[in-house]
């Protein structure tokens, strides 16, 4: 019996023992940090709550994530403090003090977040370059511009770190210094107009205004830019078909919006409608009302995309990308007349050659021979100012040619066709371009301006 008590008491003390630890543990196991849902939508408040109960205190990896998520919706204190659970469990990890120190940056703690950059330069991290960036970014920021050059300098591989070592040398007076990396960076990106606009900024500054005009020209023929924001902690990329992808797409209404784009393209077009409506349901937003129209169009609802639409007008103001979308389901449902209103509408706001293509069109059935002659020249006129601004001189020159000749009382076509023909080095040409619009608009400032260089040739 003595010896039946002494293992009952051994048995009570191991159990009293195990809920003490039990106990200690919940005591001190991290507790999540208070998120303030409301910032979001719905359906993005469920995606981060599913991702809160799928954590692991003590699983380094699962911190991570969770700060991964915060860290993209703009809950940069929470996402701290999870990459500081992270430093606890796993200090040699390289990933979390690179993403631990953009958080610190984007709360304004510079000197906290260059720290942390530093440290993950110790350990040789995969972002190496991307850290000496980001300090060197922070030292401009701090005015510590000694600082930031050394920093920029070792960052130098990455396009936008020799971009801001170029302007800060500019700015210090040293643009010959300068000029070597900016044409570094025309040679890898030959139609940006940043660099020229860069590279104009240090002729100016050596005093050579005729380098720096002709410069500041190109750029306006240039519509790209150097890639900037391209880090890692970038919520959007572009992929290798060239399309913009973006990691808010796997959360929320985007995630839902970017499943009934999927099931449209496989052909399951009424599932995708249903979704799309659920999604509006929760978060009203002029990206699914588009996307929705444009499903109901081409289910042949023509006059449900039309509600919807006009719906849309009411509670957010007609924009040109809506006025277009409601104008094509006016068209559909055979309403030409509101079509053609609302088209015209959009072009004044938002000309685009396609929407002078449907006017014309539409003007053409109608058997408005006048008005569909000037859409289409309209159309050239739009087209050839695309491409004189990406330096496509000849395939603009053409446009605005058969612009100028359909819609001869158009000053811009003549003035922007003056202009493809000086690039092009046909002065003829050019001066009775600019004479043309200097006719239709004696004031025209620019003309004149186009007409001096000219002369000064």
């Amino acid at each position: 019996m003595l010896r039946l008590h002494k293992i009952l008491l051994v048995i009570m003390v191991l159990e009293a023992i195990e809920l003490a630890v039990l106990g200690y543990s919940r005591v001190n196991q991290p507790k999540l940090p208070h998120v303030n849902y409301g910032m979001v939508d719905p359906l993005t408040a469920e995606d981060i709550k599913r991702a809160e109960r799928q954590l692991d205190a003590g699983n380094a990896q699962h911190w991570s994530e969770l700060a991964d998520v915060y860290r993209l919706f703009g809950y940069y204190p929470q996402a701290e403090y999870c990459y500081a659970q992270v430093d606890l469990l796993a200090p040699t990890s390289e990933d979390h003090l690179y993403f631990w120190a953009i958080c610190c940056e984007r709360m304004g703690s510079l000197t906290e977040a260059n720290q942390l950059y530093d440290r993950a330069i110790s350990i040789n991290s995969d972002y190496l370059l991307f850290c000496w960036l980001h300090i060197g970014m922070n030292y401009l920021r701090l005015e510590e511009i000694e600082s930031a050059e050394k920093a920029l300098r070792r960052a130098r591989r990455i396009p936008e770190a020799k971009m801001l070592l170029s302007r800060l040398l500019i700015r210090t007076g040293r643009a010959n210094q300068a000029l070597p990396l900016l044409d570094e960076l025309s040679q890898q990106f030959p139609d940006a107009h940043d660099v020229d606009l860069m590279k104009s900024y240090a002729a100016s500054e050596q005093g050579d205004r005729r380098v720096a005009r002709r410069l500041q020209e190109l750029a306006l023929r240039h519509a790209n830019t150097i890639p900037t924001g391209s880090g890692p902690e970038s919520i959007a990329w572009i992929d290798a078909d060239g399309a913009v992808q973006s990691h808010l797409d796997h959360y929320g209404w985007r995630r839902r919006l970017a499943e009934a784009r999927t099931l449209d393209r496989d052909g399951q077009t009424d599932e995708a409608i249903r979704i799309v409506e659920e999604v509006l349901e929760s978060r009203w937003s002029p990206t699914g009302v588009v996307l929705l129209a444009d499903l109901y169009r081409r289910s042949d609802r023509p006059q449900t995309a039309v509600e919807l639409l006009d719906d849309a007008v009411k509670r957010v103001g007609a924009t040109p990308q809506i006025l277009e979308r409601l104008a094509d389901a006016h068209a559909v449902a055979g309403q030409a007349k509101d079509a053609l209103d609302l088209w015209e509408t959009a072009a004044q706001w938002q000309p685009t050659p396609e929407l002078h293509r449907k006017l014309a069109q539409m003007y053409a059935q109608a058997g408005d021979v006048s008005l569909a002659k000037r859409h289409r020249g309209l159309q050239e006129f739009r087209s050839g100012v695309d491409a004189l601004q990406r330096n496509r001189l000849d395939e603009g020159h053409l446009a605005l040619d058969q612009a100028v000749a359909m819609v001869p009382d158009h000053v811009s076509a003549w003035f922007y066709l003056a202009e493809t023909c000086r690039f092009l080095d046909r002065q003829g040409q050019a001066e009775h371009a600019y004479r043309k619009c200097l006719e239709l608009n004696p004031d025209h400032g620019r003309a004149l301006r186009g007409l001096g260089y000219l002369s000064a040739n």
